[in-house]
């Protein structure tokens, strides 16, 4: 257990904004107690956020203790209650759930170039790794918990994962903290983590005490061997990068661990979301290049919401249930006060400009007098651009809408209002423009309201 060597390492992220997931339990305290001991030196903006599950009955007592222990340490603090029971999809475990949940969470919370720093540690990752033994998974997938880790737009960081359960609560004791959460669920072995946990690996380490370093060195050379299957993935995947058709030919020819890859890299860039593709998906693939004639179609199932399409040997990704765009709507907003958009609503309102607003995601305010009678309210459109404060150059909605996280689905749902020439100012719910902004000769303010159905 070496501090010093653990600070070198968070080094390399001087000057960044860090959210901490922060439980309560030993090894989240840690790594805040780590964390907040670097934040001077290191120029660390920390805030700790504590996802409360709701699922024990003293989950709301985690709670307050957490947001505590932040006071005492003048660390800011997020607490967030997520509705697990009551967001499970079909088939889907309250494990898999709560990680789903959290992820969306993180994705509303972290902005580009910002940290989530998880207290994952080594007895962790060897638990995840006989998991995801058990489900089949490739090199990359046995090695999934990594010290940095990209999903979509978030990077995640786990600083004490060479670190073992006995080393962090050494390092607790002396830092003086006696006393943490703990998580009565850790016993319960209807959950396949504490299974292993708590019955297969210390009968391992009993019966193979060499075991205990051994699968861990294990996983650090598989780690080595997957990153260098995914550094060729990756050049690969190039060859195709953001392009909507696929030759099948060329698929195929790719040796079968690139292929899944390259793979779930062209379905997460096309879906503009995480997508794993199993191999059953590739398999169907190497059949429908085989046996689709050149005039021949076949389709097959990705998931619920997406299928491949194989046409003249190409192959296209399919919104299996399309829905269609909102209707453009012509405003006239001087007479008629409320639109409909879709599952939105949108209400103008004058105000004196004096008076001032307290102003968030949905709603903006306007020079009433630089505004055109009729305001567009239409979907986006790829091109469209919008002039933004600070920038020299306008912005492609399409980037306002990554920065926020949009699904690609999504996009075409958000309304986007418009000048009657077409120019973009305001997607409502994302960024307004820099037109028709407030001055101190504006004699009359526009107060556009957006409302969404529950």
């Amino acid at each position: 257990m070496d501090h010093n060597e653990l600070t070198d390492m968070l080094a390399e992220y001087r000057g960044s904004k860090i959210y901490a997931g922060f439980s309560g339990g030993a090894d989240s305290t840690a790594l805040l107690l780590l964390l907040a001991g670097c934040r001077e030196s290191l120029r660390l903006d920390i805030e700790a956020v504590h996802f409360d599950h709701r699922l024990r009955p003293d989950s709301q007592d985690d709670a307050q203790w957490c947001m505590n222990f932040c006071s005492e340490r003048n660390i800011l603090f997020r607490h967030i209650t997520l509705d697990v029971t009551g967001n499970t999809a079909p088939g889907e475990g309250v494990e898999a759930a709560a990680r789903r949940l959290r992820l969306e969470h993180w994705g509303k919370i972290a902005q580009q170039g910002e940290l989530i720093a998880l207290g994952h540690h080594r007895d962790d990752r060897v638990e995840n790794t006989f998991l995801r033994l058990c489900r089949g998974s490739n090199v990359s997938g046995v090695t999934s918990m990594r010290r940095e880790q990209t999903l979509g737009e978030l990077t995640f960081i786990r600083p004490l994962l060479d670190w073992t359960r006995h080393d962090i609560e050494e390092f607790l004791a002396e830092s003086g903290i006696s006393t943490w959460r703990e998580d009565s669920s850790n016993k319960d072995c209807r959950y396949r983590r504490n299974f292993f946990r708590n019955k297969i690996l210390p009968e391992i380490y009993r019966e193979m005490p060499f075991a205990t370093n051994g699968i861990a060195r294990s996983i650090e050379v598989m780690e080595l061997d997957a990153e260098l299957i995914e550094h060729l993935a990756a050049d690969q995947f190039k060859t195709i990068d953001n392009q909507p058709e696929i030759e099948t030919g060329w698929f195929v020819r790719q040796p079968p661990a690139l292929a899944i890859r390259i793979l779930r890299m062209w379905l997460s860039q096309q879906t503009e979301r995480d997508m794993i593709p199993d191999c059953n998906l590739l398999e169907r693939i190497y059949e429908m290049s085989i046996t689709t004639s050149n005039s021949g179609s076949r389709i097959v199932p990705v998931n619920a919401d997406f299928s491949l399409q194989v046409h003249n040997h190409r192959m296209t990704l399919c919104n299996n249930s399309p829905v269609p765009n909102p209707e453009t709507v012509n405003w006239f907003w001087r007479a008629i006060d409320t639109v409909e958009f879709g599952k939105f609503t949108l209400s103008a309102q004058m105000l004196d400009p004096k008076i001032s607003q307290e102003l968030n995601a949905s709603n903006a305010v306007f020079d009433a007098d630089t505004l055109s009678d009729t305001l567009i309210v239409r979907s986006w459109q790829e091109g469209d651009r919008m002039s933004i404060i600070g920038h020299d150059s306008p912005v492609k909605l399409k980037k306002l809408f990554a920065d926020r996280k949009v699904p690609a689905a999504d996009k075409p749902f958000y309304p986007v209002i418009t000048l009657a020439n077409g120019v973009p100012i305001w997607v409502a719910g994302i960024r307004r423009s820099d037109i028709a902004m407030l001055t101190p000769n504006t004699k009359r303010a526009l107060l556009i309201t957006l409302k969404q159905e529950k």
